[in-house]
């Protein structure tokens, strides 16, 4: 019965608006048929629909029984000030008169208010149930939010503009990252359960990557810091990667400490005998802070990023037949030759015979001497004979793009400086959209909103 005069007032309410749409359309064939620029007769005509849509979505909330709109908001209960689950009880405020932002533009409809007596919180049951952000709903801020971690903020502002005909200025997409930030930091920090979907399949090869980058910050004497970020990723069935990533601008022991917890549900279980039921496979290039933190899980396959391997050798071949040279090129052919098929102490042996010469063959033979040295001290983690054979990837070019799409690609342009709360947010929301976890942002209930 609610339902049936829901319908029919919807349809009185809106019945007054359809002319305005069909005149519309038949504005857009007119104008075009007089050789007007299709583009903004077509805006035009996209606007005039969302300004029905948001017409027909305002007239449904504002039709809602107040008792239902009420009883929703204490069935589902709400997020204290801490962003933790509040069971507190509600003293109602009344109704009054709100602007939420939706895809289809802005709506203005009424909504029942209270206040909890446990934490203090002011909630709207429509700000609730719409999930409103800053001012928008779910879906107004999940578009909002996608532009701004793809591009800088006033630039978001003008594709808004034009692609959804959205109009937000900047100083509010800004504020909306800030307000999206903690959420998406608790998403990207949390872990599956062991029997949870996500989980990859027993037998699976996971590998576990992480590395650092760089951005500029506001502090005075360090304007330069080194952001981190962590990978756990797998590769399904059907040839597609799941990707689980984790980044901080300034904390590393903050991404390990997630990592951290990935290897110990990825661990072998002690109730089986130690099995093994994926193979854990940590990469990264020469970094002595990765391989002291990947040294205590003993049952992990370690290896060492083949390409940059190749790098510390051709900077020895330079040194030894000058840049750009076809002696340094065959000289590093040689070498990375004799390491592909895991020869590791003959190599080292034979650097160690190499009598360099020249007016500069001191240079010269510290630079072999660094090379064998590195190679010595990174022999168990050149396994790439073995490595192949198992069918295991052998380089870390995941966590090198992935590194580069969340920092240099959004937050290294002219002129951008970081504050560590505003690129904390920014960097959390980018490694959720460049792995492909945008929606996860959106599963729950936001952990914190204004109010």
């Amino acid at each position: 019965m609610a339902e049936n005069t829901l319908r029919d007032s919807l349809l009185q309410g809106l019945q007054g608006q359809l002319p305005d749409v069909v005149d519309a359309v038949l504005g857009l064939l007119e104008r075009l048929e007089k050789g007007e620029s299709a583009k903004p007769v077509e805006e035009e005509f996209r606007d005039e629909v969302h300004r029905f849509g948001a017409r027909a979505l305002e007239l449904a909330l504002g039709h809602q029984e107040d008792s239902d709109v009420r009883q929703a908001v204490r069935l589902q209960g709400h997020l204290g000030r801490d962003g933790q689950p509040c069971q507190g009880t509600l003293a109602s405020k009344g109704r009054h008169g709100t602007s939420i932002l939706t895809v289809m533009g802005p709506i203005h409809p009424w909504q029942w208010t209270a206040v909890c007596r446990t934490c203090g919180r002011h909630l709207g049951a429509l700000h609730e149930l719409m999930q409103v952000v800053n001012g928008m709903s779910a879906a107004a801020a999940s578009v909002v939010g996608l532009e701004a971690v793809k591009q800088a903020y006033e630039p978001s502002q003008m594709s808004l503009k034009e692609t959804q005909g959205l109009a937000v200025d900047d100083n509010r997409v800004a504020h909306l990252v800030d307000e999206l930030g903690p959420t998406a930091t608790a998403v990207m920090t949390e872990i599956p359960r062991p029997s949870h979907r996500n989980m990859p399949p027993k037998g699976t090869t996971v590998y576990v990557l992480t590395d650092g980058g760089r951005i500029r910050t506001r502090e005075k004497g360090c304007p330069w810091r080194e952001p981190c970020l962590g990978l756990v990723t797998w590769q399904r069935s059907d040839g597609t990667w799941v990707k689980y990533g984790v980044s901080h601008p300034t904390d590393k022991a903050q991404v390990l400490e997630v990592l951290d917890k990935w290897m110990l549900r990825l661990a072998p279980r002690e109730e089986d005998g130690w099995k093994k039921h994926w193979d854990v496979v940590i990469i990264a290039d020469g970094a002595e802070w990765i391989w002291n933190w990947a040294g205590q899980y003993w049952w992990a396959t370690k290896a060492l990023d083949y390409y940059h391997l190749k790098e510390t050798v051709w900077k020895a071949a330079k040194a030894l037949y000058g840049e750009g040279t076809a002696k340094a090129a065959q000289w590093v052919r040689r070498i990375m030759d004799r390491l592909w098929c895991g020869w590791v102490p003959s190599t080292v042996e034979m650097l160690h015979k190499m009598k360099p010469r020249g007016w500069d063959r001191e240079a010269k033979w510290q630079a072999v001497d660094s090379l064998a040295t590195y190679l010595e001290n990174h022999a168990d983690l050149m396994r790439y004979g073995e490595n192949r054979n198992a069918g295991r990837r052998i380089g870390s070019g995941a966590i090198e793009s992935l590194c580069k799409q969340v920092f240099s690609m959004r937050m290294k342009g002219p002129g951008m400086f970081w504050g560590e709360e505003g690129a904390l947010n920014l960097m959390a929301l980018r490694t959720l959209y460049v792995t492909g976890r945008w929606e996860s942002l959106w599963e729950q209930p936001l952990r914190k909103r204004a109010g």
